[in-house]
């Protein structure tokens, strides 16, 4: 009498599948997300130590500063965003659609911290 259980047995070698390694541009455009994270916790620690944490206008990062020390805040929360960064970079291959969010966001972000702070800071010296 059969128990219902069907078994099959395979033979052969077997090789894991090679990962695909992100294009230049998406190696490039990983570089350029993490430059303009950098940028923007060197900018703010400027900003703070010229006008303390009032100058934040990230509103989370603002509380957060206001609870906590404000360089401890800014390493808590770059370094993870360093490692999203990373991580994306990496699934960019993967993920069809990735490659131009991580180009929108490296825009939105230039446009919306690196270019002020930039105004900023200029201003600090003068």
């Amino acid at each position: 009498m059969s128990s219902g259980v069907v078994s099959k047995t395979v033979t052969g070698t077997f090789a894991l599948e090679s990962t695909p390694k992100p294009s230049r541009q998406v190696i490039l455009l990983g570089i350029a997300l993490l430059l303009i994270q950098t940028l923007d916790a060197l900018y703010t620690m400027v900003g703070i130590e010229h006008r303390g944490i009032g100058i934040e206008a990230n509103g989370l990062m603002h509380h957060l500063m206001e609870r906590f020390d404000p360089y401890q805040v800014l390493l808590w929360t770059k370094i993870p965003a360093i490692g999203v960064v990373i991580v994306l970079t990496l699934l960019t291959d993967r993920v069809v659609w990735l490659a131009p969010v991580m180009g929108f966001v490296c825009g939105v972000y230039l446009g919306a911290a690196i270019i002020p702070w930039t105004f900023v800071t200029i201003g600090f010296l003068f």
